[in-house]
């Protein structure tokens, strides 16, 4: 059923969704607490609008998570997601009271029992922890960056070789190792040399596999 009950500024802490109320609000009085003056209204309806458009523009599922056990001796991992409940974060976001909050998730828009019954997922659910957006593109950014840095020798020593194999086989050699390994004198230590001094007319077989 609609809520019409109203809403005011005063029912809610100031934030994002504050900001939405004093804007689209018109005046009026407050069904939560009479005692709050006149301010800006909205329905339970309208609001939990205004609520479902901020969330979901700042908070998606959040993503799979898995640990190991702690203790060495058991082999257990544990399986969760990145984030909190949705509930949670309406309640740090509005920080009203029980009866303001309860009225607001119950009135967010979702998914229907019918469109349920189809086969739809609701998207206001306990089985799902949500994380802000921002949070998440930047582990993923972070994820990519740590890939990309672990691996560009590799791929670095694979665009190389290609270049050795069908393209510069004579020219730039030594320039690019230079830009894989460092100077000469940084590598040319150890048992094993990525590089040889031959003297003038010293003969060289290539072999291939």
């Amino acid at each position: 059923m609609p809520d019409e009950r109203k809403l005011c500024t005063e029912c809610i802490d100031d934030g994002s969704l504050k900001e939405r109320l004093q804007e689209a609000g018109t005046e009026g009085a407050c069904d939560f607490d009479p005692g709050h003056d006149s301010n800006q209204c909205m329905t339970v309806d309208e609001f939990a609008e205004e609520a479902d458009r901020w969330f979901r523009e700042n908070y998606q599922p959040g993503a799979d998570t898995m640990e190991a056990d702690p203790d060495p001796d058991r082999d257990r991992v544990f399986y969760g997601t990145e984030g909190e409940p949705y509930e949670d974060i309406f309640s740090n976001e509005l920080g009203a009271s029980d009866e303001v909050l309860k009225a607001v998730i119950n009135a967010l828009p979702d998914v229907t029992d019918h469109e349920i019954m189809q086969g739809a997922d609701p998207f206001y659910t306990d089985a799902t922890n949500f994380e802000p957006i921002e949070v998440a593109r930047a582990r993923e950014q972070a994820d990519q960056d740590e890939y990309w840095f672990a691996n560009r020798y590799a791929f670095e020593w694979e665009d190389f070789c290609k270049q050795v194999q069908f393209s510069g086989r004579f020219f730039g050699i030594k320039e690019r190792l230079d830009e894989l390994f460092g100077k000469k004198d940084e590598y040319g230590e150890g048992p094993v040399k990525p590089l040889y001094d031959l003297p003038a007319g010293q003969a060289v077989f290539r072999a291939g596999f």
